[in-house]
Parts: C-alpha cells; sequence; structure tokens
C-alpha cells in the first residue's frame, strides 16, 4: 500500500494502525502538538476536555496519519510506542509524586507542636483511655495547619484506636504570641457519636474497682429508656433482669469502671453491649448491639433505688 499519510482527508488510513492510542489517551494536547493533530488542545475546554480524552485514544492514530508525513507504517508505529511508553512513566512519576506529597504534609502535621497537644490531651484523658483502652494509636491528621510568625491556627482530626474501642478526636487551636493554645477538643466515640471533651479534667477511676462501693457499683434499681433494670453486683461481676418493651437477663463484669455486659432475651435474641455511670454514680449511659458488636443504639437510665 502506497505511504498516503501526512494527505489529510485524502490519506488512507493502515488497518494496522487504527487502534487504540494510549499516547493520545493520557498525554493528549502535548500529543497533539508533538503529532500536529492540534485538535487535541479542546482538551482546555471544561466539560469537553473529559470527552476529549477518549476520543484522542479511540480516534487519535488516524488523525495523526493524516496530519503529519511518516516514513512507513513501521515507524509510525514506532513512534506511538514511544509515546505510550513515556505516557506511563509521566504518569507513574506523578503518582510517586503525589503519595510522597501526600505523607510529607501528613508527617510534617504529625510534627507539629499542635497535633502533639491534641495527642498529650488524650493521653491524660482517664475517661477517653478508659473508652479505648491501652496502647491508644492515633492516625494521620488531616486538615489545615496556618502558622505566620507568632501567629496561627489549627484544625485537626484523626482517629485513636485501642484494644477496647474507636474514635475520631477533633481539635482547634490557636497561636498567640509564640504560644499555642487548644481551644476546643473533642473525643467522639465510633459508633454512638458520644463526645468525651478533653479539656474538661477527667475525673473517673483508673483503677479496676473490686468492691461494689459508692461511686463505683452498677448495683440497683434503674428506670432506662428500655424499661426498669435491675442489677446486683458482687465485686466485679454483675447479674441482673430487665423489662419493658423486651424481657431478658443481662451478665457482665466491671472494668475500668465500664460494665461489659452480655444479655440475652425470651425470645431467644443475645447480644452485647457496655454501660458506664456517670460522675454522679447515680445515671448510667451505654450502647448494646447483637451478636459481638455494641453498636446497635443508646440505652440510658437513672437510678431509682439502690441494691
Amino acid at each position: 500500500m502506497e505511504n498516503s499519510s501526512g494527505q489529510g482527508a485524502a490519506s488512507i488510513i493502515p488497518a494496522e494502525i487504527d487502534k487504540w492510542n494510549w499516547g493520545a489517551f493520557l498525554l493528549n494536547w502535548i500529543w497533539g502538538i508533538g503529532n500536529k493533530t492540534f485538535i487535541a488542545l479542546l482538551m482546555f475546554v471544561p466539560f469537553v476536555n473529559f470527552i476529549m480524552m477518549f476520543v484522542l485514544g479511540a480516534k487519535g492514530s488516524s488523525w495523526a496519519w493524516r496530519n503529519k508525513k511518516w516514513e512507513s507504517v513501521e515507524h509510525f508505529k514506532a513512534v506511538q510506542r514511544k509515546w505510550a511508553k513515556w505516557a506511563l512513566i509521566v504518569y507513574a512519576v506523578f503518582i510517586v509524586l503525589f503519595v510522597g506529597l501526600f505523607f510529607a504534609i501528613a508527617s510534617s502535621f504529625k510534627g507539629s507542636e499542635a497535633y502533639k497537644m491534641a495527642v498529650a490531651k488524650l493521653e491524660a484523658n482517664q475517661e477517653a483511655l478508659q473508652l479505648l483502652g491501652q496502647p491508644v494509636t492515633t492516625g494521620f491528621p488531616m486538615g489545615n495547619i496556618e502558622v505566620s510568625g507568632p501567629t496561627g491556627s489549627a484544625k485537626l482530626s484523626f482517629s485513636a484506636n485501642g484494644p477496647r474501642g474507636k474514635g475520631t478526636l477533633y481539635m482547634d487551636a490557636a497561636k498567640e504570641l509564640g504560644q499555642w493554645k487548644i481551644n476546643e477538643i473533642f473525643l467522639e466515640e465510633e459508633g454512638t457519636g458520644r463526645r468525651i471533651d478533653l479539656n474538661q479534667d477527667s475525673l473517673v477511676a483508673t483503677t479496676e474497682p473490686t468492691t461494689a462501693d459508692a461511686g463505683s457499683s452498677f448495683a440497683g434499681t434503674w428506670d432506662t429508656d428500655w424499661g426498669s433494670l435491675a442489677l446486683r453486683q458482687d465485686g466485679t461481676n454483675v447479674v441482673g433482669e430487665y423489662s419493658g418493651q423486651f424481657t431478658g437477663t443481662i451478665e457482665g463484669t466491671v472494668v475500668d469502671g465500664s460494665l461489659k455486659y452480655t444479655w440475652k432475651q425470651t425470645n431467644g435474641e443475645q447480644g452485647s453491649g457496655v454501660f458506664r455511670l456517670a460522675d454522679d454514680g447515680n445515671s448510667i449511659r451505654g450502647t448494646w448491639g447483637t451478636k459481638d458488636s455494641a453498636d446497635g443504639g443508646e440505652w440510658t437510665g437513672r437510678r431509682v433505688s439502690a441494691e
């Protein structure tokens, strides 16, 4: 077949080159300039550019054959292979740079004074430690930090996970006269949405209770949002019954001030959950769930009588 490349509409497209062109698809307008296919500049037109990528991939080879003189079909195919190769190299470099930039920013956030102060607040709050368990691991912070000389601001969020629970920490801090100060900082429990104010001093006991003393005992009759709940506590072991909307039994153990329990109803349904005493010792707040989770919903109540 006669080489008719570069003759515009009069060019006859060889069947062996009328295929998908990866160089045109990935490098689009750059490929277009190099192959005298200036319709590729439509990549700069909003909305049209997305469609144009696929048009160039499908029609790029035939357009390049018509718009530019080539020595032979083999020469054309060799050049297009180089375009595809360089396209892959460019995209690979871009991905590496993007991932590297992400980790560089995340690492700089983790090294910031604002982030370190937030982690210190978390690790000093006993209520948060009882919720998560120890050791606590924190994830990459997201948000923004702006510093201009002695002033600045930081709005960050990051995950905080432990052997007993998971949550997300949110903080808002400001830098004035060269000193950082945390304005607000909360730990939000995963599943329940309950928030712990880490700016408030925690008064929760850090040791595991061994007797049913005041402030650590779950014993008594409780008026809850699911009906009446009667609990009996012997050391760290708790048993009881509930009635109202549903009827069933509870068995559990007090660990670090929290009652971790399993429940079983007369209809055969069962699951697990956790209760925590309020600071006044006369209110409970917790969650229940089915099977091995405790994220079915909230269960709260107030003590109406002691054991």
